[in-house]
């Protein structure tokens, strides 16, 4: 917590305003208390002058704890007045606020998105329980990582110039086989600002630059895979990403559209795209979409597991008898 001001002198019957400004070095709750501290100035020479007891002590007061002291003075001050309710009064009145101090709270937090929700539209997958698409597509993970603070590894990746992106934690989202033409299957991610400030994301494919180059820059050959992902992109058109970016209040949310449509064959049905989710001075990570197009008479049999390739069981208890040991089922599509 840092004062533009100080210390300095304020003039007689006058006021002065100081800034305050909050630096905090990592997220959380802060409270603060200011305590002023007077002492008065001579005019002529500058030489400070001790505040007596007397007017130290008015200064805890308010202004209608100020008037009640200065009654209660001038009652002592008479002759017939009692000495003793005038000292009862005055030392009642000065038990409360101190108006030379002050109490700051603050928080302090970075921009965050979160996943409250997924659904499926079309494919195979769309009748899927919503727990198995978080254990198909590691969205428990997703959350962890968007919800941890920022490392000071992310701060200096995110104030790079050329930060290395094949840095970035990635997580596969995989579409379910279908034949071609089959309807498009949907991933419906509900994304959700569960945080203290506006937060603006984005998202970006491979071929997208944050500078333009000049003219005269040269660039090189593109690679193979360079190639492949470009006509994916640009020719193939099988995946959608809505929206691309957007900003979201505290406690807002939209709904993130990842599609892939089963209308090619080419590269052996196989396409894959890597999406660039970027939080504005917040979490990098990568979304790698995947899907599989299959000739129409070609069977197929797929088997729901994690990024990971497993399957996922309940735990037993130890020593479960096997005539009581609950079965465990997983859905297979063809």
């Amino acid at each position: 917590l840092l004062a533009n001001k100080p210390r300095g002198i304020i003039a007689s019957r006058s006021t002065v305003s100081v800034t305050v400004t909050f630096q905090p070095d990592s997220a959380g709750a802060y409270r603060f208390n200011l305590l002023a501290r007077l002492c008065g100035v001579d005019a002529a020479t500058g030489a400070r002058i001790m505040t007596d007891p007397s007017s130290a002590l008015l200064l805890r007061l308010g202004d209608k704890q100020r008037a009640i002291a200065a009654a209660a003075a001038a009652a002592a001050a008479q002759p017939e007045a009692g000495s003793g309710s005038s000292s009862s009064s005055s030392s009642s009145s000065l038990h409360g606020p101190a108006p030379l101090q002050c109490s700051i709270t603050a928080r302090a937090s970075f921009p965050t998105v979160m996943v409250s929700d997924a659904r499926v539209e079309g494919g195979a997958l769309a009748a899927a329980a919503t727990a198995a698409l978080w254990q198909t597509h590691s969205l428990a993970r997703v959350n962890a990582l968007l919800s941890a603070p920022l490392t000071d590894e992310e701060i200096a990746f995110n104030c790079a110039s050329t930060p290395d992106m094949d840095a970035l934690p990635r997580f596969p989202v995989a579409f379910v086989p279908s034949p071609r033409g089959e309807r498009a299957q949907v991933l419906l991610l509900q994304l959700r600002n569960p945080g203290h400030l506006p937060t603006d994301f984005s998202l970006h494919f491979p071929n997208e630059r944050d500078i333009e180059l000049e003219l005269w820059a040269d660039e090189g050959e593109p690679s193979a895979a360079q190639l492949r992902q470009s006509d994916i992109i640009d020719k193939l058109r099988v995946f959608e990403v809505t929206p691309r970016r957007g900003t979201l209040l505290p406690g807002q949310g939209v709904t993130l559209r990842l599609g892939y449509s089963y209308t090619s064959l080419l590269y052996d049905g196989r396409h894959d795209l890597p999406v660039l989710l970027r939080i504005a001075k917040g979490k990098q990570l990568w979304l790698h979409l995947q899907g599989t197009t299959l000739p129409s008479p070609a069977p197929h049999l797929h088997l729901p597991l994690d990024p990971l390739h497993r399957l996922l069981l309940h735990p037993v208890a130890v020593g479960t008898p096997l005539s009581e040991a609950p079965y465990q089922t997983s859905d297979m599509f063809n």
